[in-house]
């Protein structure tokens, strides 16, 4: 059996599954995937409709854009109040969106901000009734994963990591799928590994650039180990970032895995 963490696949379903082949991953072993399924790609419905039906061995845990994505959802439905409506229907489904697009406040409030959900309404024929079960499965996503392997303590987030009882537990949450560089300054555990994505390594000026590898740092005076595998996969698709790739990493030998 082998545990095997996955971040920021941003709608790029065939390269998740290129990886999943790649890593022989079988139904002995473990998946973790550290958000940001969502956005950028142009297969976030593929990806979301393979979460719905996923293994049993797989654990999925938000990330930012799907927490966004999730609450442009609900807003969707909170004004969704007409009898005639059907949430089953497509084009009722593109009105509604539409009518909604056209709300000054809401517009200004980043609404669909990369455009998503309207790409999926209108080039996919996804409904709402869909949109809601995939905003319900985005919601019920715990933000941690914590597991000892082989005598190491590992902890598998979207973005930042620290424990302190006195911070509420809200602003605990924004620092797991949103922190950068405080995941590093202010984040850590003594003696743990953390492994997040959330800050492409391909981007340059980020101090976790390598142009696309893993980024791995020791903390010495912490004694604490992070990881950051977002190697810009959801980038991909641009001129700037073309050599953006997926990346795995396995727990037990730390092994990294590109696709």
């Amino acid at each position: 059996m082998s545990t095997y963490v996955m971040s920021d696949i941003h709608g790029h379903f065939d390269e998740f599954s290129q990886m999943l082949d790649n890593i022989g991953f079988s139904d002995e072993d473990e998946l973790i995937l550290a958000g940001d399924y969502v956005d950028r790609g142009n297969q976030t419905a593929e990806m979301l409709r393979w979460m719905e039906k996923g293994p049993e061995n797989a654990l999925f845990l938000k990330g930012n854009h799907d927490a966004e994505f999730a609450e442009c959802i609900t807003i969707m439905a909170h004004l969704c109040e007409s009898d005639d409506f059907d949430e089953n229907d497509p084009s009722d489904t593109l009105k509604l969106y539409k009518a909604i697009v056209r709300i000054p406040e809401i517009r200004a409030a980043y609404f669909d901000y990369y455009g998503t959900i309207g790409d999926l309404i209108s080039e996919k024929n996804v409904t709402l009734d869909e949109l809601k079960r995939w905003a319900d499965l985005i919601k019920e996503m715990p933000y941690v994963f914590k597991r000892t392997i082989n005598g190491k303590k590992f902890i598998i987030v979207h973005a930042g990591y620290y424990e302190d009882d006195s911070v509420p537990h809200e602003k605990m949450e924004q620092f797991y799928i949103y922190a950068r560089n405080e995941a590093y300054t202010a984040g850590g555990v003594k003696g743990a590994v953390i492994i997040a994505g959330h800050t492409p390594t391909i981007v340059n000026g980020m101090p976790m650039f390598t142009g696309g590898e893993v980024y791995r740092f020791y903390d010495k005076k912490k004694d604490c180990t992070f990881y950051d595998i977002d190697c810009g996969c959801g980038f991909k698709d641009s001129e700037r970032f073309k050599n953006g790739r997926l990346a795995c990493i396995r727990l037990e030998d730390e092994q990294v895995f590109y696709v």
